[in-house]
């Protein structure tokens, strides 16, 4: 090797308890003569993955939820869905999977296949997700899942299959991590680290999102592993395994970018000329698909006269509530916070600072006054990590800010590892004080993510109230699985809903339904009304549709509008055209 390499007797020894030279890598911390998984490792990470998977298996078939499960759920499953109906409908824009708009997806509920100027085409991202979606509904889905909408009904027994290709890449995820702290050079931080991975509660809770950060977490650990063993003195296949890593992440979304860059920390770990090759492969990887899916989707969207906008007047979209003091810094970091408490975890969040601290001190210090360098790169590879994700939070200030809580899933991996580090380094003190403070860290990290986990279980995936029950005593609605059949017990297919937005239902309400929803505020009704025209229903017949039981917070919102629209149409709202357990409509418009 061109570098020497500093042990970390800790974490490497010898079979006859001797220190590896620093000037003589042993196995363990040369990659190019690294051994393969013992049998004993591949057993306690199978068992590992095992527990993880029970976790996660309980929760694949739930209904959709109340939260960004059921949102993005709902939505690409219409997705999916409108790939069947779009069929051989346009065969000059059809890539597979079907459909039409060129392999982008199409999320109209109520869809008119003869009139393309009313599609909502969403192309924000490349289409790997909704294509990922349709190909596992089309191989698992039951019998007429692609069929029922013209009963006016949604598909049945869909929320396994849809769910089950984004679990399996949460479960790869684990396998990432551990694998790329181990390649790193301390096995004891991978161990660590991936157990608590496993155990976070928002790991837990949206393994089946489906939505773009479970496909791209994996792929991303996968490239930092390939970078860290191309850091650490390997071969230059390393830098191809690296790009097509970040490729493959680049083919989701546009996260990958930010911890492909990130991978410049590395730079005093390995030098200006592998720092340099590792990180442009990893940005040029990300960058490749993204350059490839601009180009498509632009043209595409200029084909149903509408336009992707300039890559700055984008950034600029993104970061707006910053700039125009709508959201100051000092409440988005408020926000932050508060996503680390209940979605990570205290313990695991105070852990991981520990664990940063001791990265940058390693990223600072450069190298050792011998002229060698650190063989365990897991503090590095951590801090990256971590980095990546905190930019990718920044990034995306507009939606951080809400917070769209499933952007944190890019960062959990990073605060896992770091946490891992951590526990690493004093676990390798010999003195049973260390033994039990280790022990005591981890059992916190556990419990709290247990008892965090079943806590957001409830909110977003408990029953609610019953239908027409008084939500005084637990300020929620029913779940949307409840709330959608209910709804459309009274509104005719095809009709059109307006609902408080105020009361935040969202598309899992509307697909359970198979009905469409659109929120509405007060004085906002001429700009709700171009909504619905746009989706090519200005001839549907609108109600205002409002559950019998509001929360409790949602209550004076609901009176406000109620008042407004009785105030602009008067006696539209003063008793309603239909009601049942669940809901009371009035109608606006036929």
């Amino acid at each position: 090797m061109s570098e020497q390499y500093r042990v970390d007797p800790g974490s490497v020894s010898r079979s006859d308890g001797a220190v590896p030279s620093p000037a003589e890598p042993s196995a363990a911390t040369d990659p190019r003569r690294r051994p393969g998984l013992s049998v004993l490792e591949r057993s306690l990470l199978g068992l590992l993955i095992a527990a993880a998977v029970v976790l996660r298996l309980v929760q694949v078939a739930e209904p959709l939820d109340r939260q960004f499960d059921g949102f993005q759920g709902a939505f690409f499953a219409v997705c999916a869905i409108n790939y069947e109906r779009l069929e051989g409908a346009h065969p000059a824009h059809t890539l597979l999977p079907r459909g039409a708009g060129d392999g982008y997806p199409v999320v109209n509920l109520d869809l008119d296949p003869a009139a393309p100027d009313t599609w909502y085409l969403y192309a924000n991202h490349p289409p790997t997700v909704p294509w990922l979606a349709w190909s596992s509904l089309a191989l698992f889905a039951p019998d007429g899942w692609d069929q029922a909408w013209r009963e006016g009904l949604p598909p049945a027994g869909i929320e396994a299959p849809l769910r089950a290709p984004f679990m399996a890449l949460n479960l790869l995820g684990l396998v990432a991590l551990f694998l790329a702290l181990r390649a790193a050079g301390c096995r004891r931080a991978a161990w660590y680290a991936t157990l608590f991975y496993a155990w976070t509660p928002a790991a837990l809770l949206y393994a089946g999102l489906v939505n773009y950060e479970n496909p791209t977490v994996p792929f991303v650990l996968a490239g930092v592993a390939a970078a860290v063993c191309y850091a650490r003195g390997g071969r230059a296949a390393w830098l191809a395994a690296t790009f097509a890593a970040f490729a493959c992440a680049g083919a989701v979304t546009y996260a990958a970018l930010f911890t492909a860059a990130a991978l410049a920390l590395l730079l005093p770990a390995c030098g200006w000329s592998r720092a340099a090759r590792l990180t442009g492969a990893a940005v040029a990887g990300s960058l490749a698909p993204l350059a490839l899916h601009g180009a498509r989707a632009g043209a595409l969207l200029e084909q149903h006269g509408e336009s992707m906008g300039t890559l700055g007047s984008r950034v600029r979209t993104m970061v707006a509530p910053l700039l125009d003091g709508t959201t100051p810094l000092g409440t988005w970091l408020g926000v932050q916070a508060k996503l680390l408490t209940e979605e990570v975890g205290i313990a695991l969040s105070l852990l991981a600072a520990g664990g940063l601290a001791i990265g940058v001190g390693r990223m600072l210090r450069r190298s050792h006054g011998d002229g060698t360098r650190d063989a365990d790169l897991s503090a590095h590879l951590a801090l990256a990590l971590v980095v990546g994700g905190c930019a990718m939070q920044l990034a995306f200030y507009r939606h951080t800010r809400d917070p769209q809580d499933p952007f944190i899933l890019h960062l959990v991996p990073g605060l896992a590892a770091a946490a891992g580090v951590l526990i690493a380094r004093l676990s390798s003190g010999a003195t049973p004080a260390a033994r039990w403070l280790v022990l005591t860290a981890a059992l916190a990290v556990v419990v709290e993510g247990g008892l965090r986990s079943a806590q957001l279980h409830g909110r977003w995936r408990g029953a609610g109230p019953e239908l027409g029950q008084s939500s005084a005593a637990a300020p929620l609605l029913p779940a949307p699985s409840r709330l959608g059949p209910a709804l459309a017990e009274l509104l005719p297919a095809g009709d059109v809903a307006w609902y408080p937005g105020a009361l935040g239902l969202g598309p899992a309400t509307s697909f359970y339904a198979w009905r469409t929803l659109l929120p509405v505020t007060p004085g906002s009704y001429e700009a709700t009304q171009l909504s619905q025209n746009d989706l090519g229903l200005e001839q549907a017949t609108t109600w205002l549709a409002i559950p019998t039981a509001v929360p409790p917070s949602a209550q004076a919102a609901v009176d406000e509008l109620l008042a407004n629209l009785e105030a602009a149409l008067p006696g539209s709202v003063r008793e309603p055209s239909a009601a049942n357990a669940g809901w009371r409509l009035w109608r606006l418009r036929n």
